[in-house]
C-alpha cells in the first residue's frame, strides 16, 4: 500500500485506499489514514462489537450522504444499421439459428 501511495501521490488531487477483512493489516491504518482518505471494512466479530458497544452513544453521530448529482444524460439508442445492411445487399433473413 505504501509503494501505491507514493507512485500516485503529487498526480491526482483525490486518493481515496479502500480495503476489507482479506486485506486487514491493521498496524497500517493510522499511517495510511494520515496520508490519505482511507476507507476499510472488517466483518462484525464478537471482540469488535464489544468494543462498539463500549462507545457511549453521545460519541456517534449519523452520517448522512448527499445525493449524487449526475452529469450525465440518457444516451438515445443508435440507429440499427444491421437491418438496412442486409436490405440493401439483398441477403436472406433467416429465423432459424443454429
Amino acid at each position: 500500500m505504501d509503494k501505491a501511495l507514493d507512485l500516485v501521490e503529487g498526480t491526482f488531487k483525490k486518493i481515496s485506499v479502500r480495503g476489507d477483512t482479506d486485506f486487514s493489516l491493521s498496524a497500517n491504518f493510522d499511517k495510511w489514514d494520515q496520508r490519505r482518505s482511507f476507507i476499510f471494512g472488517m466483518d462484525a466479530r464478537a471482540n469488535l462489537k464489544k468494543l462498539a458497544d463500549g462507545i457511549p452513544e453521545s460519541d456517534w453521530q449519523i452520517l448522512e450522504k448527499q445525493p449524487r448529482n449526475i452529469k450525465t444524460r440518457t444516451r438515445k439508442r443508435p440507429e440499427n444499421v444491421k437491418a438496412q445492411v442486409v436490405i440493401k445487399r439483398q441477403f436472406k433473413k433467416t429465423t432459424d439459428r443454429m
